[in-house]
């Protein structure tokens, strides 16, 4: 590499001093060393925790944010993205990991003349306490001609937010809605979609996206009824069939978790045809089948 730009990295952080290190530890690991990590905590409990283990690293790259108050995650990365100083900024949430050569590999790839050009890896999908049960998501990258809410809510693609790799620029234009309790990070990519972004995936599998089995749907803001205010407000995004893909993704689940169908068909009813209720009502058989079988090998495990 002829220069070696800064790279700005965004980690917001929340009551998880224990599990952000190894997340941070992946940052220092990085064989792309001209980097600036912001981590910033969210009005935790635990930031005393965070700040001494930040302390026992001596490195002068990362710096520490903190807010009075707890705000939001949308918040926090908005903080980090206003403080970054990096020619580009990538994003890593304090529970997910990265491959040693994540920056280095993005940085052959990213275009310097084109500022709205994104970046996205594949993931290594698990549960923290089933790490050796791994799933390596996206498949496919997005098609050329490809609209992006069909290739997230029709066609099963995933652009996790710690594999994301873009120009600093480009993400200060943007930020995150902080009004949003649910889906930021789809709000964040749509409206860089209608804001010329250009979307490169590139099939390596460069991130861990871990999701840690103690903490409970209650706790992280899940809920039918905001699924479906967000679906009601960004719909002009979308086409009626990624429109059915995202109920069938994001609110089928839900729905039958926290046992709140009747808004579910409630919506379909009211803003989608027949044959849509029929396809969403015959994703809920599939989506409950698959909680069953989950229910059925955990107890047999």
């Amino acid at each position: 590499m002829i220069n070696s730009p800064l790279v700005s990295i965004v980690m917001p952080h929340y009551n998880r001093a224990h599990a952000v290190q190894s997340s941070i530890l992946s940052v220092v690991k990085q064989t792309y060393e001209n980097w600036e990590l912001i981590i910033v905590d969210d009005g935790s409990e635990d930031v005393a925790l965070l700040k001494s283990f930040i302390a026992s690293l001596g490195d002068e790259r990362i710096r520490l944010i903190c807010h009075s108050t707890n705000l939001n995650g949308a918040q926090a990365r908005n903080t980090g993205i206003n403080n970054a100083t990096g020619q580009y900024l990538a994003f890593l949430d304090s529970d997910d990991l990265w491959q040693d050569d994540k920056l280095y590999v993005q940085l052959q790839h990213i275009t310097q003349n084109n500022d709205k050009h994104v970046l996205y890896t594949q993931l290594r999908c698990y549960n923290s306490e089933k790490p050796s049960d791994i799933t390596v998501k996206p498949e496919n990258a997005i098609a050329e001609d490809e609209s992006l809410g069909n290739y997230l809510f029709v066609h099963a693609g995933v652009m996790q937010t710690s594999s994301l790799f873009m120009h600093t620029s480009f993400a200060k234009g943007l930020l995150f809605n902080p009004e949003l309790k649910r889906h930021q990070d789809y709000d964040f990519l749509l409206r860089a979609e209608q804001a010329g972004a250009k979307f490169t995936f590139i099939h390596e599998t460069l991130v861990d996206y871990i999701w840690i089995a103690s903490e409970r749907i209650t706790f992280k803001s899940i809920s039918v009824e905001r699924s479906l205010s967000w679906l009601e407000e960004y719909k002009g995004f979308l086409s009626p069939e990624a429109r059915v893909g995202f109920l069938l993704k994001e609110v089928s689940n839900t729905a039958l978790r926290t046992k709140k169908l009747h808004p579910l068909f409630a919506y379909a009813r009211t803003h989608h045809t027949v044959s849509e209720c029929m396809q969403i009502t015959m994703g809920l058989v599939g989506a409950g089948w698959r909680l069953l079988l989950g229910k059925i090998k955990r107890t047999l495990a």
